[in-house]
């Protein structure tokens, strides 16, 4: 099954291709193999349900971790000592006030290919990175907060969303990384 977050962060990407006339395939995580991801670029939607995006993220300067109870949160190898980027899974969902999420652009070292990934703690931070992705005004924020000639470059951001009664609001940078 597909979650409906997680869907409707591929119909974004599918309508940003499409509207660009880009060819794309759709695979799920479970059925896409290393070969697919070594044979073009590819787009992970989702961190804790998607084996791919762990596997990438896991060797990265900001990483996920479960360090006990319903806590998930993103880590900054360069700042260990940073622990506010976090969700409690314990929580009930409307009580969720804030998510986050990590947006990556970078050359997978191990399939040669870009990979772009919209990876939300939970539902939430995943539907403001798929809308970071794919909208025009929200892409820009980048520039505010980037080195110059940041577009060839790999990229990691950490974005933070405030949600209201289960609703995510528009995605913030809260930390990147350049390289």
């Amino acid at each position: 099954t597909v979650h409906m977050a997680d869907a409707i962060t591929l119909a974004r990407f599918a309508g940003l291709a499409e509207g660009k006339g880009k060819r794309y395939r759709i695979v799920s995580q479970s059925e896409a193999t290393y070969a697919d991801l070594r044979n073009s670029p590819v787009i992970l939607i989702g961190l804790l349900n998607n084996d791919w995006t762990q596997r990438l993220v896991g060797e990265l300067r900001f990483t996920v971790e479960r360090p006990g109870g319903g806590r998930v949160q993103i880590r900054d190898r360069l700042n260990p000592l940073r622990m506010d980027w976090f969700i409690d899974y314990y929580a009930p969902f409307m009580d969720i006030a804030k998510d986050y999420a990590l947006v990556l652009r970078v050359k997978d070292p191990k399939t040669e290919q870009m990979t772009v990934t919209a990876a939300g703690l939970s539902v939430f931070g995943t539907l403001a990175a798929g809308e970071f992705l794919t909208n025009r005004n929200e892409i820009r924020k980048i520039d505010a907060a980037a080195p110059r000639g940041w577009q060839n470059k790999n990229l990691e951001i950490v974005l933070s969303t405030q949600v209201i009664r289960g609703k995510p609001g528009p995605p913030t940078i809260v930390a990147t990384h350049f390289w």
